[in-house]
């Protein structure tokens, strides 16, 4: 898990299955702990578990979600010479291998090239389904 600002990154199912999931932090707390959630902590709605979230994306099945780090603000060299979008924010994913002995299928790390806004259009689905599944690599 990776806090930046009001945003939380989890990256969940370890081995197959990940799972990069943005939260915005505010709503997924409390008034106590400066939060706006209001629900019940021992029978959560749907409503409430979906709230908080403003992206997700489905990793390919045989990848798993073990570390995400979100990096701001990345200016590629070979950016330099383009006359828009020169700054970039990306979102570091790995997966992990659990078997013994190196004798499962390997896992990579990805790197998403991703606008902040783009996450958190998916939350709202606003782009394709296809893109929301993880498909759009």
């Amino acid at each position: 898990m990776t806090l930046i600002g009001n945003r939380v990154y989890l990256a969940w199912g370890v081995g197959d299955d990940g799972i990069l999931q943005i939260l915005d932090r505010k709503k997924l707390l409390p008034p106590s702990l400066g939060g706006t959630w209001t629900g019940d902590p021992d029978r959560p709605t749907e409503a409430d578990l979906l709230a908080p979230q403003t992206g997700i994306l489905y990793m390919s099945p045989d990848q798993g979600g073990h570390t995400s780090m979100p990096v701001f603000g990345l200016t590629p060299a070979s950016y330099a010479k383009f006359t828009e979008f020169k700054t970039r924010d990306i979102v570091l994913l790995a997966s992990e291998a659990t078997a013994d002995k190196c004798q499962e299928a390997p896992h990579w790390s990805f790197v998403r090239r991703r606008d902040r806004r783009e996450f958190e259009n998916r939350a709202a689905g606003n782009e394709s389904p296809a893109k929301s599944h993880g498909r759009d690599r």
